[in-house]
């Protein structure tokens, strides 16, 4: 296993990491919301390609996300962050067995109108692949490969059909035979990916409760089109890393996105860490709404333009 991947696997589960110039051997870790512990026995030549010693912490450090229902979280997240859409849930299927108990769309649908009607609209709602019409979705779920009137639509966004094809090449991608979307309190099912409907305030609170909790800055991934879907929640599942996400021109006209909403996208697994960081930095002083300074006593704003 090599360093990154050993990084990333314990990032995933809210590790902490601290380095030191011993090797180490790594006996034993797994994704599972029960696991207490990694253990890691220190030897003097470490099966890795550079002496660095991981001391891993509890990796389940947050406990509020194994304690905590859905209501509770999706309570906790409306109220710091002043959210005005419901967060939502995202699961996606992999099997007939996914979509038990849940309504499925009688008719063809977009994903992200499906997010938007749980946002707005508080419903769980599904979609098998064959109700899943939206032709950017249907490459990055891996319904179907490239065709030509793929590369077609994409020149709008590039200017040769190398480019085209390159843009697509680079989307993100996954395999799943649908997906179902829901308000996260009313959710019955474990989500893969958690959706924020934010402004860039709470974005900018979501940024700061990640590199409280990991000190790592953040980067974000984007392209022309297909933005909430393939770099939205699929980014997210399949790179297990948050990521924000501004409506495409399909968003904006088919799932009704205001030019103002931003997604921000979190890996199922790491909300337990966010709600930590956001819930620390509050405490701190840094709230939705934020406090401005006015300056006392209030000056009128044409005051700059006169000699003191």
């Amino acid at each position: 296993m090599i360093i990154r991947d050993y990084v990333s696997e314990v990032s995933s589960n809210y590790a902490r990491i601290i380095i030191a110039n011993v090797g180490v051997s790594i006996v034993s870790f797994a994704h599972k919301p029960s696991l207490q512990r990694t253990d890691i026995v220190p030897t003097p030549n470490a099966h890795i390609s550079a002496t660095v010693t991981y001391t891993v912490c509890n990796t389940i450090k947050n406990t509020k996300k194994v304690k905590m229902d859905n209501k509770e979280i999706e309570k906790e997240l409306t109220e710091l962050l002043r959210l005005q859409e419901y967060p939502v849930a995202v699961k996606f299927a992999l099997d007939d067995n996914d979509f038990k108990g849940v309504q499925k769309s009688k008719k063809d649908i977009y994903s992200c109108q499906m997010l938007k009607i749980a946002s707005n609209g508080g419903y769980v709602i599904a979609a098998a692949k064959e109700r899943l019409v939206c032709p950017n979705e249907r490459l990055c779920f891996g319904f179907e490969e490239v065709q030509k009137k793929n590369i077609n639509s994409q020149m709008r966004y590039a200017k040769t059909r190398e480019i085209a094809e390159k843009q697509i090449a680079l989307r993100p991608k996954t395999k799943c035979i649908g997906i179902i979307c829901g308000s996260l309190g009313r959710a019955r099912f474990e989500p893969d990916v958690l959706v924020l409907t934010v402004d860039a305030w709470q974005a900018t609170r979501l940024i700061h409760a990640y590199v409280h909790e990991t000190g790592e800055d953040m980067s974000f991934t984007t392209g022309t089109n297909a933005i909430p879907c393939a770099y939205g929640i699929v980014y997210a599942y399949e790179t297990k890393k948050p990521n924000i996400t501004l409506p495409c021109s399909g968003a904006r006209s088919y799932g009704k996105y205001l030019s103002d909403e931003m997604g921000f996208n979190i890996p199922w697994r790491m909300v337990g860490l966010f709600l930590d960081g956001l819930k620390a930095t509050d405490a701190k002083g840094l709230k939705v709404p934020l406090l401005l300074d006015l300056g006392y006593p209030p000056k009128d704003p044409m005051n700059v333009f006169k000699e003191e």
